[in-house]
């Protein structure tokens, strides 16, 4: 009698286990493509419309979506500029491969990148990476600041150090900064950097690093989270407040990103709008449930009265 409960019990386990890394293999290769809207107050006209894709923790060759597919996905979104959240190897032996990834992605458009923990774990050729972007137009940024121009008009990424291995700087990024730009962009690999993110005054921000917890149950916040960031900061959309006391709100969970095909859009200003990646590789454990990779990519919009008053201007 005791066997038979015991082989039940068994049996019931492998099949459970079984429907875990079914349910698994489809999530982790299904790649999504999260669109955010943010509403800029007297947007520029010639950065209307423009497009910025995001992407982070590659942890190439652990990514369980075909490299094709990704740039695929990146490519259809037509961006005008490609931001990198760091982690792009998965093991210090593939660095070679990750760095293909990489290039082959900013191949797609000019890409600025940071640093994530791997990167400094593994002992990466950071230079060696930096210089391969340059050569495409781009930047690995390591509490820096970078630019580009469309039309008239200045697009500035103030990128982080991460903060395990190194040391995100908000301070010496502002200090490279220029305070004419039209619309800057805040990258870092942790929302373990929140609060240095939240004195950079972007009008958003981007990040990854926690994977969105990678295994996610109905309804709950993250199983799987790092100690150095709040649990709820594992994937989702935040408003940080810089001040005497930084703070932050949520605005929109991991279910409600989940939930929504349509752009989610957020109003700059009064904070920082940062948006937490789900990324597109795994980590140990190396299975993904009720959390899909993903491909984030932000379309900037001058607020409905602010482009009437500007076209009246004009």
């Amino acid at each position: 009698m005791h066997l038979t409960v015991a082989a039940w019990v068994a049996g019931a386990a492998f099949i459970a286990l079984l429907a875990l890394e079914l349910l698994s293999r489809r999530e982790r290769s299904r790649l999504r493509s999260t669109r955010l809207t943010v509403t800029v107050p007297y947007l520029h006209p010639d950065l209307q419309g423009l497009r910025l894709v995001f992407l982070s923790d590659l942890h190439v060759p652990l990514m369980y979506v075909p490299h094709e597919t990704l740039l695929e996905a990146v490519a259809e979104l037509r961006p005008d500029l490609i931001a990198l959240g760091g982690d792009y190897a998965g093991s210090r032996f593939s660095e070679d491969d990750a760095r293909e990834l990489v290039l082959d992605i900013a191949r797609r458009g000019p890409t600025v990148a940071v640093c994530g923990n791997t990167e400094r774990y593994f002992g990466w050729e950071l230079e060696h990476l930096d210089r391969a972007l340059g050569e495409r137009g781009g930047r690995l940024l390591r509490n820096e600041a970078w630019a580009m121009t469309r039309g008239g008009a200045t697009v500035e990424v103030l990128g982080l150090d991460e903060p395990i291995h190194a040391v995100p700087d908000a301070e010496a990024a502002l200090a490279q900064a220029d305070p004419g730009a039209d619309l800057r962009i805040a990258l870092a690999h942790s929302p373990a950097a929140w609060q240095d993110i939240a004195h950079l005054r972007a009008h958003i921000a981007l990040c990854g690093h926690a994977h969105g917890g990678q295994v996610r149950l109905p309804g709950l916040e993250a199983l799987i989270v790092h100690w150095n960031y709040p649990r709820e900061m594992a994937s989702g959309l935040f408003r940080l407040h810089d001040g005497r006391e930084p703070g932050y709100e949520r605005l929109a969970d991991h279910w409600q990103m989940l939930r929504t095909e349509q752009p989610i859009e957020v109003r700059a200003g009064d904070g920082v709008p940062m948006y937490v990646s789900r990324g597109v590789g795994v980590t140990a454990p190396r299975l993904r449930l009720l959390c899909p990779p993903e491909v984030v990519c932000v379309e900037f919009v001058a607020a409905s009265n602010d482009a009437k008053e500007q076209a009246t201007e004009r």
